[in-house]
């Protein structure tokens, strides 16, 4: 592995003389450099420190100038290799982005458009097979039960009945804890279908499930 002069770098470094002059000198990468400080024990300077009061090199020059259309002409070259340039058609205005709408923002006449359509309740949502993304119920039948509108509901009335109060702790607590492990009850009652986990009154038992806190809730599975 090649040395470096370390004290050396560390001292021109300090000196205030540019990151990149130094790794010239010492033909170092960028990492071996920024390396060799951190190892020192030395104050990095905050990006662009070196670019401070510099001026740029095309500042006052005008297009027509030779070094600004040798510069110009060698950025085309190479987005012509690459095949990204297009010449500009002149069908854009001063001051008009290439872009229909800003980067990151909806289209906003679609957006009105839905507004308008979800107040008249002509748009709805798609739940199950009326839903383009539904591949035949792909969720194992524990997550089906789990993600269903009935467990969410009847585990609502599970928190208001207990008040968001741990049952173990007095803490507040939102986790609904079964006393007889949910999976158990599946399996002693053989269901295999979501029309048979309906139907079984044992799952929708209120007294065997309480409100615990995260904490409590983690510690009855250690």
């Amino acid at each position: 592995m090649k040395k470096f002069d370390e004290k050396r770098i560390c001292e021109l470094y300090k000196q205030e003389k540019s990151p990149y002059l130094i790794m010239k000198e010492f033909s170092c990468s960028r990492t071996t450099f920024y390396r060799i400080l951190k190892r020192n024990k030395i104050k990095i300077f905050p990006k662009g420190y070196f670019h401070k009061g510099k001026v740029a090199w095309n500042k006052g020059l005008t297009k027509e100038d030779p070094r600004v259309k040798k510069y110009c002409e060698k950025g085309v070259k190479t987005r012509l290799k690459k095949g990204s340039y297009k010449s500009n058609s002149g069908t854009f205005e001063k001051g008009q982005t290439r872009a229909r709408y800003p980067k990151g923002r909806k289209n906003p006449k679609l957006s009105e458009v839905r507004k308008r359509l979800w107040k008249e309740r002509k748009l709805k949502r798609k739940f199950g097979k009326e839903n383009p993304s539904w591949k035949g119920g792909i969720y194992k039948l524990n997550r089906q039960i789990r993600l269903s509108r009935e467990y969410k509901a009847w585990r609502r009335e599970i928190i208001k009945k207990d008040k968001n109060i741990c049952q173990n702790c007095g803490l507040i607590g939102r986790d609904v804890h079964h006393k007889i492990p949910f999976a158990e009850i599946l399996k002693k009652n053989n269901i295999k279908s979501y029309e048979q986990a309906l139907d079984c009154k044992e799952l929708w038992n209120k007294e065997n499930c309480e409100v615990l806190c995260k904490k409590c809730h983690e510690s009855n599975y250690k």
